[in-house]
């Protein structure tokens, strides 16, 4: 829609930090800005940040596995608290199986296969009181598919549960 194409795209850095917010932006546009503004080199380069808040509260049409691809992250927040259906279930697969090596789209910029966090702005205790349908099948899906990863890969967190989300940049 016109208001979600007017949301605000942008990477902020600080040192050798960088995060990139995507607003409610489309996967393809996001890439293309990129490329426009020379984080992403071609169309087969990738970026790897600290922070990425994945578009449009998770939803299954703004994000694609070749995104996912392309630009991988530390930290992956996501504000859908399941309003809509959002996060999709398949966006988060999509996060999940670009960092797990063997997978056809295992991502470039996951050499060392290193740990990685999803946070969520819903949690397990939100889904056990919700009277939203497959909010709670979502959560055991998730876990099943964090659990294909080896140990202590990923984390999942809700940052509704525990208060202010802190991220430690190292």
């Amino acid at each position: 829609t016109a208001p979600n194409l007017a949301s605000l795209m942008f990477v902020a850095e600080e040192g050798d930090h960088r995060a990139i917010f995507t607003g409610d932006g489309a996967w393809q546009d996001i890439i293309a800005g990129l490329e426009a503004t020379g984080f992403l080199e071609d169309d087969t380069d990738s970026i790897h940040v600290d922070v990425l808040k994945v578009q449009h509260h998770g939803a299954e049409f703004n994000l694609s596995e070749e995104f996912c691809e392309r630009v991988t992250a530390d930290h992956y927040l996501i504000s859908g608290d399941s309003n809509h259906g959002n996060p999709d279930f398949r966006v988060l697969e999509a996060i999940v199986n670009s960092r797990t090596e063997g997978h056809a789209h295992f991502a470039k910029t996951d050499e060392a296969g290193e740990s990685f966090f999803i946070d969520m702005a819903m949690s397990p205790a939100v889904a056990t009181d919700s009277k939203r349908p497959g909010l709670e099948d979502t959560f055991a899906e998730l876990e099943r598919l964090a659990g294909t990863l080896p140990a202590a890969r990923v984390t999942i967190r809700s940052f509704t549960d525990a208060g202010p989300l802190e991220i430690d940049l190292g």
